[in-house]
């Protein structure tokens, strides 16, 4: 397997909503095909910038493709797929726990897709790669229930309200026996749909292909939560981006030019970053046969600022880590309002330490740090909003 690592509210009077982009609408556009103005960007200038390096014991021991998808006032979380392990941080970096529920039993999973928790009520949902489930465990790891979902079902989950998660289904996609709408609230209950949401997608786009015993995919946020609050769709295969609010408003928000229907090869859009004071598009060429190629696929940020209705290529730069590089596109977490994190890998912290190109406080960590240490996450929470 090849993988390479996808406020403005106007209120929707009609009942179901074509995914073709409204070019006499008063939303943003934005023109994929368009050059924009380069942009450098100090995450310390618009940003208070936070390191907390997680604490290592003998059987909490990350790796660095691990995915964080937990950050709150109290709770670090982050899960591996090839272990299955779960593993629960204090806000500070210290261990409080971490489970493993992969097996082939009635209340384990097969392997972690994705994972849900809900602060209220402390619970995990684990969406099961190999079944149609979500498994619910509580934070020592103790198995609550199982959420049974239809069978084609390939889903990503978020975190909607008290009774609902919110999830996208892609099943299907690639073979070209996908649904139009993917768009659901299913209840945390027993998994039951409770409202299907009208984007309605009649054409859709894979973001991966099977040549040659081979599978060459491009990660893609679809989705994202935006602000801590509000929830920003952005399908690939959509002309429009549309806001999705905890009042089940649903709210075109941003029209893509030109369609992606018209480009070859797709051209498609993606959210990476998403504040109350600007938004980060990723704009991807789905050039499969440049990725076969070792060329990888065309990739660029596009910025939206809000204020000023402005868009420009941003290039964000890290001045305690110049050489850092921003993984925005393919960073998809749970944290609250006007906030980015990010995982710095130990290793590279290592190298860049003994090469003298850190600064600050990060310095100070990385001179400490042994090479099988756990990593340092990075937290950037924009100001000025």
């Amino acid at each position: 397997m090849k993988t390479v690592c996808a406020n403005i509210l106007i209120f929707l009077a009609v009942v179901c909503t074509s995914c073709e982009g409204r070019r006499e609408s008063q939303h943003p556009s934005i023109d994929v095909s368009r050059d924009y103005p380069k942009e450098e960007i100090s995450w310390q200038a618009i940003a208070d910038v936070e390191y907390v390096p997680l604490a290592i014991s003998d059987d909490v021991l990350l790796a660095s493709y691990d995915r964080l998808f937990y950050l709150s006032d109290r709770f670090i979380m982050i899960y591996s797929i090839s272990s299955g392990d779960i593993y629960i941080f204090s806000r500070d970096g210290e261990i409080i726990s971490h489970f493993n529920r992969q097996g082939r039993g009635p209340n384990e999973y097969g392997m972690i897709k994705d994972v849900v928790f809900d602060e209220n009520t402390e619970e995990f949902f684990v969406v099961d790669i190999y079944s149609s489930r979500i498994l619910v465990f509580s934070l020592t790891g103790k198995h609550k229930r199982t959420l049974t979902l239809p069978n084609e079902w390939q889903i990503k989950a978020y975190n909607f309200d008290k009774e609902a998660l919110l999830v996208y289904d892609d099943g299907g996609v690639t073979a070209g026996s996908f649904k139009t709408m993917p768009y659901h609230l299913i209840s945390k209950a027993d998994g039951s749909i409770i409202e299907t949401l009208h984007i309605d997608m009649p054409q859709r786009y894979s973001n991966m292909i099977f040549t040659n015993n081979q599978v060459y995919a491009l990660g893609l946020s679809n989705n994202r939560l935006g602000g801590g609050k509000d929830f920003t769709l952005a399908d690939i295969s959509c002309d429009t981006v549309y806001r999705y609010t905890r009042e089940k408003v649903l709210s075109p928000a941003f029209v893509r030019t030109p369609s992606v229907h018209d480009t070859e090869p797709k051209t498609v859009l993606t959210t990476a970053l998403v504040s109350d004071r600007f938004i980060v598009f990723t704009i991807t060429s789905l050039d499969f046969e440049s990725s076969m190629r070792g060329s990888g696929f065309s990739v660029r940020p596009l910025m939206y600022d809000y204020a000023t209705g402005s868009t420009t290529e941003p290039v964000f730069k890290n001045d305690d880590y110049p050489s850092l590089k921003w993984d925005g596109a393919y960073n998809e977490i749970d944290i609250p309002a006007n906030t980015f994190a990010q995982i710095l890998d130990p290793l590279e912290l290592k190298d860049a330490h003994e090469k003298g190109e850190l600064s600050g406080y990060l310095r100070d960590i990385a001179a400490e740090i042994e090479e099988d240490d756990n990593p340092v996450v990075m937290i950037m929470r924009i100001g000025g909003v």
